[in-house]
């Protein structure tokens, strides 16, 4: 499936690119308004955000990243903590169940299912150290298709079968 990701000026040009069939629609002046404000409301959550990137290139940052559970990842089955138990540097916030349905701040005695989309929060290290002992997909082989996409790294951003496509404003 290829999923389309669209950048939008405003809110009529995102309703008509949804109509056109955009999976997502983004709104960059919208999103920055709401930086601004989280940067007033909670300072330190904005200043930890801006340090996260900050050092991204010596792989020191850390980074929001999607870890797809099914049979190819061997997460299927396998209790969070347990999972827990072998991963480095890596903390799983929340769980996307297959029907959409969100569980924040998973239990250790949560078990994977298969279309679980992990959603974790970890170093470049140790996202990188948990894909390669989990096997998630080959990271050699997607990483080149976004090495523009910064700072979250290709294996963030390209999942198994369902390529990016990221657009200009259309409309």
């Amino acid at each position: 499936k290829l999923r389309i990701i669209v950048r939008a000026s405003d809110e009529r040009a995102k309703q008509r690119i949804e109509k056109a069939g955009a999976d997502k629609v983004i709104l960059p002046i919208i999103m920055s308004g709401k930086r601004i404000a989280e940067s007033i409301v909670n300072p330190a959550v904005e200043d930890f955000l801006d340090i996260a990137g900050a050092y991204f290139d010596k792989g020191e940052g850390i980074q929001l990243c999607d870890i797809h559970v099914n049979h190819e990842t061997k997460l299927v089955d396998v209790h969070l903590k347990k999972f827990s138990e072998v991963v480095n540097d890596l903390v799983v916030v929340a769980i996307k169940k297959s029907d959409g349905e969100f569980i924040y701040f998973p239990k250790e005695d949560y078990v994977f299912q298969e279309g679980d989309i992990l959603v974790s929060i970890s170093t470049e290290k140790g996202y990188q150290e948990t894909i390669d002992h989990f096997q998630q997909w080959p990271t050699d082989v997607l990483k080149p298709l976004c090495d523009t996409c910064l700072p979250v790294p290709a294996e963030c951003r390209v999942a198994s079968n369902a390529f990016i496509l990221f657009i200009e404003n259309i409309v």
